[in-house]
């Protein structure tokens, strides 16, 4: 009876048993899974498979989990509306190019006093090294410095000549202006030599800075360069007569103008028209006498005062070496005369010859004397015509430290290269003044001092010899751009009355003045001064200062 009442209390119900008439099992799809999604696997089939990354895996994953009914995608996902989907980037955006202040500024960076001093090995004397680097950088970078503030307290030039209130000026040329200008020249028509030359020593070619060969005549402070200008040359003179030209020049005057754009000290020249004709004047003991020294240097010559390194006493010296180094070059033998001699009286024994030739500038006839200043036998056993000229090393450690006692032997163009840059004036003249004499080469020396503490013994250290044509090349020299400079101050002035007139190189500037002259002229200004004041006018020229304009 207990047994019974048990089976009474708990309630059997058969499940519901579906008939499959067409085969067995279940048909359609059970209530409890409806909705979820269903992959037929084979209990065959190893648990590897659900820690599998993707369902398009490798040939090695798909044979080691491989599926007894297939691959399937009842649980890969598919997503029919993008409409409302954004893909938010993770990933660190790299930022663009972005201009910095090291950027821009890169000589900030490279005058840096400490630049170098962290790149030292660390070994036992490091912060030995360390210090004498940083001495050695803040050394450089000072000098740098300074030399660059005294290159800007030289942009303050004197005028050459103290303008006056009562000077017109006529015209402002910025040199901007002239290096645009060019105009080809037929050839000079040659009217006289005068004069002779000697032939040039080529014992001097075997001349080494470990050979130099002393200057035999010593600086003398009481010598003045010999000149005489284009108004007091007796041939020209006689060429104006015959009316062979209408326009009057020396080639140093000439040279002067035709490399103007190349000058940095201030210079003048005066000219005087009367009659329809021009003439091209230097003052007496003017500064185109004298030879400048390093004047287009980043660091020319700036002490003051009675210093024999100061810009004035410099170009006197390089002056009288240039005129001693072209005596000492010419052999004591044979001798080239001209047809006619020397007019000047103080030249009689001077051997130098002088060329006076015409150049047709456009329909203006120009006469001009050149220079001969030595003759050399070529290859071909023929005469030519050489210019000799001479560099003067006055501070041998004022060019990059490049001493020219070791320079000229191991750093030859170093050297030749270095006075290129510093003395692009100068040059432009001596071989300007070569073309327009037809001197086929330019003799060229090294001259230095014996002590730089000494101005008065000097040393020839070398020599060298340049083609003309060659060297003007090397200098980016156009002698048509020269001629085009003369032919519009030319015209400038025939357009004027008749006057004295005077062309001031603005100090400080890069531009030339013209100016109209007082009926006194300028000679009445600089009249009532004594010699020691004239010698201070000059230099004011090369030296800073104030002028009065």
């Amino acid at each position: 009876g207990g047994h019974e009442s048990v089976m009474a209390a708990l309630p059997f119900k058969l499940p519901e048993v579906e008939d499959n008439p067409t085969g067995w099992g279940p048909q359609g799809e059970p209530s409890v899974f409806a909705g979820i999604p269903y992959q037929p696997f084979s209990k065959s089939d190893k648990l590897g498979k659900v820690a599998s990354e993707f369902t398009g895996a490798t040939n090695f994953r798909r044979d080691r989990y491989g599926n007894a009914y297939g691959g399937g995608d009842a649980f890969s996902y598919h997503h029919d509306d993008d409409s409302s989907f954004q893909l938010v980037d993770t990933s660190r955006v790299k930022q663009g190019f972005k201009s910095t202040k090291r950027w821009r500024n890169k000589r900030y960076v490279r005058t840096d006093p400490m630049r170098g001093v962290q790149q030292l090995s660390f070994n036992k004397n490091r912060e030995r090294d360390r210090q004498r680097l940083e001495r050695k950088l803040k050394k450089k970078w000072g000098q740098t410095a300074q030399r660059r503030f005294d290159r800007q307290v030289l942009k303050n030039l004197d005028s050459s000549v103290d303008v006056k209130p009562n000077w017109e000026l006529l015209e402002d040329i910025e040199f901007s202006k002239l290096a645009k200008l060019k105009m080809p020249v037929e050839k000079p028509v040659d009217f006289k030599k005068v004069g002779f030359v000697r032939y040039v020593d080529r014992a001097q070619d075997r001349i080494t800075a470990k050979t130099e060969v002393a200057l035999h005549k010593d600086w003398n402070s009481n010598w003045e360069p010999y000149a005489v200008t284009a108004s007091e040359d007796p041939i020209l003179k006689r060429m104006d007569a015959a009316g062979k030209a209408s326009v009057f020049a020396t080639d140093d005057v000439l040279s002067t103008l035709m490399c103007a754009s190349r000058s940095f000290y201030s210079w003048d020249v005066l000219v005087t028209k009367q009659d329809d004709k021009l003439w091209f004047d230097k003052r007496e003991d003017g500064v185109i006498d004298y030879i400048t020294v390093d004047e287009t240097a980043f660091q020319p010559p700036n002490e003051d005062g009675d210093s024999h390194n100061a810009p004035l006493n410099l170009a006197r010296e390089a002056t009288f070496v240039d005129h001693a180094f072209r005596m000492q070059s010419l052999s004591s033998g044979k001798k080239k005369l001209m047809k006619t001699e020397n007019p000047f009286a103080e030249e009689k024994d001077t051997p130098v010859a002088y060329r006076y030739r015409t150049w047709d500038l456009q329909g203006v006839k120009l006469a001009c004397r050149t220079t001969h200043d030595a003759a050399m036998t070529n290859k071909e056993q023929q005469d030519e015509y050489v210019s000799v000229k001479s560099f003067m090393e006055w501070n041998p450690q004022g060019n990059a430290n490049l001493n020219w006692r070791s320079g000229l032997t191991q750093q030859r163009g170093a050297v030749l290269a270095s006075q290129l840059k510093d003395n692009a004036f100068k040059l432009g003249r001596w071989v300007t003044s070569a073309k327009l004499a037809s001197n086929t080469s330019m003799r060229v020396g090294y001259v230095s001092r014996v002590n730089p503490a000494d101005n008065r013994r000097h040393s020839i250290l070398n020599v060298d010899t340049f083609r003309t044509d060659k060297f003007a090349e090397q200098i980016n020299l156009n002698i048509n751009n020269g001629w085009a400079v003369v032919r519009s101050l030319i015209g400038l002035f025939m357009k004027q009355e008749d006057g004295q007139y005077i062309i001031v190189k603005d100090p400080g500037r890069a531009s030339i003045k013209v100016y109209r002259l007082p009926e006194e002229g300028v000679a009445a200004d600089l009249g009532a001064e004594d010699e020691s004041e004239q010698m201070t006018r000059i230099s004011t020229g090369i030296l800073s200062g104030s002028a009065t304009i």
